[in-house]
């Protein structure tokens, strides 16, 4: 509803901006007028046509042409925010610019737009890239052979994802060969029934000691109880507020996962921590009884990972006993494309994209393995698959960054 609202603003807002600039005469805002409205319809279409706004069960190609219209749309919209702002500077009005060049700012305004749109759509279908992170743990222990860890995220399964794209993304974590696979959250967008021929392939994973499962917040929309039984029922450990360890040369590898902020609004039990064998355990987040500093470290040689969809709070999550090493989240989408990386800033905790540190914790913030059908565009961000090697020389090699 709210994007459809967006949607309808937008073309309202670029329609104004084509007349304005062509002039009553010009039939070009009534030819764009069409592309204005199957981004408003088009999430009444994925309702009516689909089985969920979510996901919709729509060919690839009718959903990618439906989202080019919205991003053009919204991108014009925003243009048009922009020429109304900068018309009320007398500067603007003296050069008369939509008077000169109205016969041709608007023709080469939609193919730049429409342009920029089809780029950053491309980017957002595109398959994902690697990107590898060779991270010491400063107060845990160092491994004969470095565990390597893959993290996958916001995947949003869908039509989007189907056939070739998800091929490719198969051969490339295998030839990762990891010992741990790393879901955190937004795995599949709609119903088991709707995408489970989809999902199962995820079962073709394969990590040495296995693969664990978090929620994240698109879990929550649709069919949560049937999505939680069938991963496990493809032998993923989902973690719901809990933990489970794992063995790597014979040395303890605990991972924590928590669920999303949004299980409080589906009436279930919110993200929190499991009860750690610490003083003041089972405190709220922050308060200091359960604080790493008043306890030292106590992870007692383990290697501890916190798998958290979103990176809200992620210092706070750092900086409780005993202690995590990594804190894993995505939600995100790395900002998705550069303009909006302030807003997803301000909602995260600061956090949008990459890795950041707070004492002996690293956070990651992954760009997303993919992107959720309703905004499917990168600018600035790529589709990525983050591969750690975690307890290996403290030494090592340069931490990298991003991917451009």
């Amino acid at each position: 509803m709210i994007l459809t609202l967006i949607s309808l603003a937008a073309g309202l807002a670029a329609f104004w901006l084509l007349r304005r600039l062509s002039g009553a005469g010009s039939f070009l805002p009534w030819i764009m007028l069409s592309v204005f409205l199957a981004a408003v319809l088009r999430h009444p279409l994925f309702l009516l046509l689909g089985d969920s706004a979510f996901s919709p069960s729509l060919p690839r190609l009718l959903i990618i042409i439906l989202s080019w219209c919205s991003g053009l749309t919204w991108l014009l919209g925003g243009l048009a925010l922009g020429w109304r702002i900068l018309s009320l500077f007398p500067l603007t009005q003296v050069l008369g610019i939509g008077r000169r060049f109205g016969r041709v700012i608007p023709g080469s305004l939609i193919l730049l737009c429409a342009g920029l749109t089809a780029m950053a759509g491309l980017r957002g279908l595109a398959d994902p890239v690697t990107v590898s992170l060779d991270l010491p743990l400063e107060a845990g222990p160092t491994f004969r052979r470095p565990l390597k860890v893959v993290q996958l995220t916001d995947l949003h399964l869908s039509s989007l994802t189907a056939g070739d794209w998800f091929d490719r993304l198969i051969l490339q974590i295998r030839r990762e060969n990891p010992d741990l696979i790393l879901l955190t959250g937004d795995v599949a967008d709609g119903t088991v029934a709707g995408r489970s021929l989809l999902a199962d392939r995820l079962g073709e994973l394969r990590a040495s000691l296995g693969t664990v499962l978090i929620p994240g917040n698109h879990e929550y929309y649709a069919d949560y109880d049937g999505w939680m039984a069938f991963y496990r029922k493809l032998g993923f450990r989902v973690l719901e507020n809990s933990s489970v360890t794992f063995i790597h040369e014979g040395i303890p590898v605990e991972i924590t996962g928590v669920t999303d902020e949004q299980a409080l609004k589906d009436g279930r039990p919110g993200p929190e921590l499991p009860q750690a064998d610490c003083p003041g355990s089972g405190q709220a987040l922050g308060d200091d009884r359960r604080s790493a500093e008043a306890h030292g470290d106590q992870r007692n040689g383990a290697v501890r990972i916190l798998l958290k969809h979103r990176p809200l709070d992620a210092e706070q999550y750092a900086g409780t006993c005993p202690g995590f090493d990594l804190i894993l989240s995505g939600h995100t989408h790395g900002g998705m494309i550069l303009p909006l990386f302030p807003l997803v800033a301000a909602m995260n905790s600061g956090f949008v994209r990459g890795v950041y540190r707070s004492g002996r914790t690293w956070i990651y913030v992954s760009d997303g393995t993919f992107l959720w059908n309703a905004f499917p565009f990168r600018m600035g961000t790529r589709n990525t698959v983050a591969v750690f090697t975690l307890g290996g020389d403290r030494d090592g090699g340069d931490l990298p960054g991003e991917p451009d």
